[in-house]
């Protein structure tokens, strides 16, 4: 798949490159590609930690417009640009998909959004760096890029939450405004929210987007009742049936609880 996006994706035109994957990845049953209404919940995603930093985009098709979550708009930009952590996406797919989406969005100017990709395998992470570089083109290596990213291939012991404290003491991550988690398995994307909440990479204004299982599957409503006050956030979500037996949860983290008993 990388090699065959590389070579019929133009570089530094990063809808073509996913479009390229996801074309390759739907031919060969890849699994690597998503079906559009995926992508319309993920934008939904962006829109919404978009929203409180002042940050707009273009209007989606109206095919693919889902309303964001509620939340307050400034008045202008923060400064700053979206950070984003998503992981286990296998070869950068939704990355990709988020980076026509970012390079769009309007605020500031000077601006840069952070993108950090966590992955467990080696192969998956080099080959994800590969086509996001091909994405962003000559925009990778610019003084001012609209957007950076940081690939991480943590060690197998290494929690998430120790992930989260190395990006803010070590880059200066010290939160994310988009958390993608992997998709698939409830249970772990449970943990995977605990790690960060642990590790305070996540802040009240955060949008968590999981894919997984259907609305009905046990899985996925112990996941929307965990979300709404059985962790140290509470969280407000919205589930989006993609048609296909799947569904993606958009939530958004409305406390933070410091201990059991201290709501932040």
């Amino acid at each position: 798949a990388t090699h065959h996006v590389l070579a019929t994706a133009p570089e530094g035109d990063a809808a073509a490159v996913f479009q390229a994957l996801d074309d390759f990845s739907a031919q060969h049953e890849l699994g690597f590609g998503s079906v559009e209404a995926h992508g319309a919940a993920l934008q939904a995603a962006i829109r919404t930690a978009a929203a409180p930093l002042g940050l707009s985009m273009p209007a989606p098709r109206p095919a693919a417009l889902l309303a964001p979550l509620p939340v307050e708009v400034p008045q202008e930009s923060n400064g700053r640009g979206l950070r984003v952590l998503v992981l286990e996406s296998r070869v950068g797919a939704v990355e990709l998909r988020c980076l026509p989406i970012l390079i769009g969005m309007t605020g500031m100017g000077g601006i840069a959004h952070e993108v950090v990709s966590v992955e467990r395998e080696p192969e998956m992470s080099s080959a994800g760096a590969r086509l996001i570089r091909h994405a962003l083109g000559s925009d990778a290596d610019a003084e001012m890029p609209r957007v950076r990213h940081m690939p991480l291939l943590p060690a197998e012991d290494t929690t998430l939450a120790e992930t989260a404290l190395s990006l803010r003491e070590d880059y200066e991550l010290p939160a994310f405004d988009l958390l993608v988690l992997e998709g698939g398995d409830r249970s772990r994307q449970i943990e995977q929210i605990k790690d960060l909440l642990d590790g305070k990479a996540l802040e009240p204004g955060a949008v968590v987007h999981a894919s997984g299982p259907g609305h009905q599957d046990p899985g996925t409503a112990r996941y929307m009742e965990l979300l709404s006050g059985g962790l140290r956030g509470r969280f407000d979500s919205e589930v989006h049936d993609t048609g296909d037996g799947t569904a993606a949860v958009v939530s958004i983290l409305r406390q933070w609880r410091k201990n059991d008993d201290t709501e932040l």
